[in-house]
């Protein structure tokens, strides 16, 4: 076995899988259900001003291969007002403040994160 062999075969026992975080969730626009999206979720925090000073604003996030946001005719970048079904809860896709984006994608274009807010039960 090479050395470099030996390193990947010592470093896959340190790093876990993703999948073993994974939730399975739906999103939902207009009449259009997505298959089911493996899901890490996630949340942020943001500060943000308005009439009467600071608000702490917390969203639930969810991050997903973006490949996998298709409504049934290819991959979609999200839209304000999608829903995320997941345990029962329904979310709403959202930015966090006027100004803030509701989805970005990591510098390798491999992961995509959105920010919800809660609306109810699904």
């Amino acid at each position: 076995m090479s050395l470099a062999d030996q390193i990947a075969a010592d470093v896959s026992q340190v790093f876990l899988n993703t999948a073993d975080f994974a939730v399975s969730v739906t999103v939902t626009r207009r009449t259009q259900t997505t298959e089911p999206i493996a899901v890490i979720v996630g949340s942020s925090q943001f500060q943000v001003s308005n009439e009467f000073g600071f608000t702490q604003v917390e969203t639930r996030d969810f991050s997903f291969d973006p490949s996998e946001y298709d409504f049934g005719d290819g991959a979609v970048l999200p839209e304000r007002g999608d829903f995320v079904e997941d345990a029962g809860f329904r979310y709403v896709v959202t930015p966090p403040a006027a100004g803030l984006d509701f989805y970005k994608l990591d510098e390798t274009r491999h992961l995509m994160t959105i920010h919800t807010t809660k609306t109810g039960s699904a």
